[in-house]
C-alpha cells in the first residue's frame, strides 16, 4: 500500500511534511509500497525515504530508496526512527465488592388441615426461609372452606422445620358466614401455642401445633372446652356454613 500526498511547496512546509511521514511510519508495522516493515523495538534506527519533485513534495513512505519513486522525482532519506517511548503506567485495579449472604436452604413449613368427615387434609401450606431474623421469619395467608353435612368440621395445624433448633408462634383467626348468607362474624381466634403466648418447638417431621383459644369456644360447635384453653383443634358447625381462615406463622430460633 502507498500513501501519496501532494502539497504546494513553501519554505518550511517540506520539513513538516517529511517529519509527519516519518512519524506515521514509525507508529507500527505495515506494508508500504508492497514492502513489509516490522515494528521497530528499542533504539534501533529505521531509515525511510520520500520522493521529491520541484515545486511540490510527493511523499511516498518506502523502506528502500529511489526504485519505488515515480518518474521525474528524486529519492530523499527522511531520517531515522527515534528511541522507543516509555511504557504507560498500568491502571489501578477496581475494588472488589462485598460477598452477599449465603442463600438459605432451610425452611419452616406449616399446614392448616380441615376434616370435613372423611379425614384431615391440608387446605393450605405455608413456608418461610429460616434466615434467623430478630423479628422472626414469617409466612401468612388465607383460605375459605364450607362445612357441609350435619356434623362439625375440625380445623388443626401441623408444622416442622427442615433443620433442628426452631420454634413457631401461630395465630389462626376463623370467621363464619352462615349458609343462608349475610355478613361474616367472629368465630374463633388462636393466639400462640397456649394461652400464655408460648411458641411450639419444631422437629424435622410434621407435628400438631396447639393453639391458645382463650376462655371460651365461640363458633357454636359441640366441642368440649379443652383444659387451660389449649386446643389441638377448633371445631366449627356444619350445615353448609362458610369459614374464612387467616393464618400467620412466625418461625424463630429456639431459645
Amino acid at each position: 500500500m502507498k500513501v501519496i500526498s501532494w502539497f504546494p511547496f513553501r519554505p518550511g512546509r517540506k520539513a513538516a511534511v517529511l517529519t509527519a511521514a516519518a512519524v506515521a511510519l514509525a507508529a507500527g508495522a505495515g506494508v508500504w509500497g508492497g514492502t513489509a516493515l516490522a515494528a521497530a523495538t528499542g533504539p534501533k534506527p529505521v531509515t525511510v525515504y520520500s520522493c521529491e519533485q520541484p515545486g511540490h513534495v510527493v511523499v511516498t513512505l518506502l523502506s528502500t530508496p529511489s526504485a519505488k519513486c515515480p518518474a521525474g522525482t528524486t529519492s530523499v532519506a527522511i531520517g531515522a526512527q527515534g528511541p522507543r517511548g516509555l511504557q504507560g503506567i498500568q491502571g489501578i485495579q477496581g475494588v472488589k465488592g462485598d460477598t452477599g449472604p449465603a442463600v438459605t436452604t432451610d425452611f419452616g413449613i406449616a399446614k392448616v388441615l380441615v376434616d370435613r368427615g372423611s379425614g384431615a387434609s391440608a387446605w393450605a401450606t405455608y413456608s418461610a426461609p429460616l434466615l434467623g431474623s430478630p423479628a422472626g421469619d414469617q409466612a401468612q395467608g388465607a383460605f375459605r372452606f364450607t362445612c357441609n353435612g350435619a356434623n362439625d368440621c375440625k380445623l388443626s395445624l401441623q408444622a416442622h422445620a427442615t433443620v433442628a433448633g426452631w420454634s413457631v408462634y401461630p395465630r389462626v383467626l376463623v370467621l363464619k358466614q352462615l349458609a343462608a348468607g349475610g355478613p361474616e362474624v367472629y368465630c374463633e381466634y388462636g393466639d400462640g401455642a397456649d394461652n400464655n403466648g408460648a411458641t411450639a418447638a419444631l422437629t424435622t417431621s410434621d407435628a400438631t401445633v396447639t393453639l391458645g383459644i382463650g376462655g371460651s369456644l365461640d363458633c357454636g360447635s359441640s366441642q368440649a372446652y379443652p383444659a387451660d384453653g389449649t386446643a389441638t383443634e377448633v371445631d366449627v358447625p356444619g350445615g353448609g356454613n362458610h369459614y374464612d381462615v387467616y393464618t400467620t406463622l412466625v418461625f424463630a430460633k429456639s431459645s
